[in-house]
């Protein structure tokens, strides 16, 4: 009747409907910040939600006009959106000690730390670190498959691996030579034996997964130190020899890919093409799998050190300035993506994410990080 009115708090209208948050109206004995009517919108930068409350952060729009850089509706402050509405990398494990390799499956990164001895893992989504194993003797490089978790002992010249949850560490092979990257396919462990990085004394051996005879597929190589395969052939870097190589998967001919390269760091390959980081020409290039010309990605970099590739582009972290950048496969513009990375030692990449490690100063200093590719 006649107590039917526009007026805040009013129970009924004037059209004879109840009293309600998208009216126009600001009700807020009913808990309304504000109304703007049919403006009422989810969309970024709208004045008033829905729900009749103001954009603000932490409503899990992102309102760019007032500075927000992201907005994942929650107050976390230790995610890549920050309590405050801004971009950051995600901490997922602190106090880390010389954290060196890196893996990740579809719901945990791995890692392993090389001075403290131990191998770890942490749900992508962050939590509570899980320590796998205590007591090795220099887990340098780890690798991972759909069971198990793969790594290689470098002071103790042993290649070992356990259930991926954790469980008992099964010795595959000993009395390795420095052994100091790892690779996992469906049948075989690989690994290069770097010799202290001697001369014309590394090799590269593998062991089929559930344990057998080690066979070396190449012998004789420069300090081999990081490796990488794909469906017929074993990748290696000479950091000191200054050379890209590879050799089939089941051994063979050694096949020369590329030299005088200065001090390659890293390597990744694809379906055609093989890239890799020089640490000392300050380049990341490629080339094709059977060899040839080498193109040019990157160039002017400082010490281009760990990668990873998707399928549209190489990224690599810069171990002198600590920064990390990508750049499409093909090449063109460099993109730097983030900086403050604390000595990088290693990088993976799945469909959303960057992990890497921050080796930092060592003695508990390091750190396991995420942050949107």
């Amino acid at each position: 009747g006649a107590s039917n009115s526009e007026d805040p708090n009013a129970n009924c209208r004037t059209n004879c409907q109840p009293a309600s948050c998208g009216d126009g109206v600001i009700d807020n004995e009913a808990g309304e910040v504000c109304d703007d009517g049919a403006a009422n919108s989810e969309d970024p930068d709208a004045n008033c939600r829905t729900t009749c409350q103001l954009a603000i952060c932490g409503d899990g729009i992102a309102d760019t006009g007032s500075g927000e850089e992201c907005d994942d509706g929650n107050t976390g402050d230790y995610d890549e959106c920050n309590n405050s509405c801004l971009l950051q990398n995600a901490i997922l494990a602190s106090n880390q000690d010389g954290p060196a390799s890196i893996a990740v499956d579809s719901t945990h990164v791995y890692w392993s730390n090389n001075d403290g001895g131990t191998v770890m893992r942490v749900p992508i989504a962050g939590g509570t670190p899980t320590q796998l194993a205590s007591g090795q003797s220099g887990p340098i490089s780890l690798a991972i498959d759909t069971t198990n978790v793969y790594w290689v002992n470098h002071l103790a010249g042993t290649v070992v691996k356990m259930p991926l949850s954790g469980g008992t560490i099964i010795p595959l092979a000993s009395f390795q030579t420095n052994p100091f990257s790892i690779a996992v396919n469906a049948t075989h462990v690989y690994w290069v034996n770097n010799n202290a990085l001697s001369t014309g004394l590394g090799a590269m051996a593998r062991i089929p997964i559930g344990g057998g005879t080690v066979q070396t597929i190449a012998s004789g190589l420069d300090g081999p130190t990081r490796i990488a395969l794909d469906s017929t052939h074993a990748y290696w870097l000479s950091y000191f020899g200054n050379t890209v190589k590879k050799v089939p998967l089941e051994g063979g001919a050694v096949i020369p890919l590329a030299d005088t390269q200065g001090s390659p760091s890293d390597l990744a390959v694809d379906a055609t093409y093989l890239y890799w980081t020089n640490s000392s020409t300050n380049e990341v290039q490629r080339m094709t799998l059977v060899g040839g010309s080498i193109l040019t990605l990157a160039s002017g970099q400082s010490s281009p050190a760990a990668m990873d590739i998707d399928s549209t582009h190489v990224y690599w972290v810069n171990h002198s300035n600590g920064n990390m950048r990508r750049v499409l496969l093909t090449g063109g513009t460099i993109e730097e993506i983030r900086s403050g990375l604390e000595e990088p030692s290693d990088m993976v990449l799945n469909s959303t994410y960057a992990f890497w490690l921050n080796y930092a100063n060592g003695n508990n200093d390091g750190s396991v990080m995420r942050g949107y590719k």
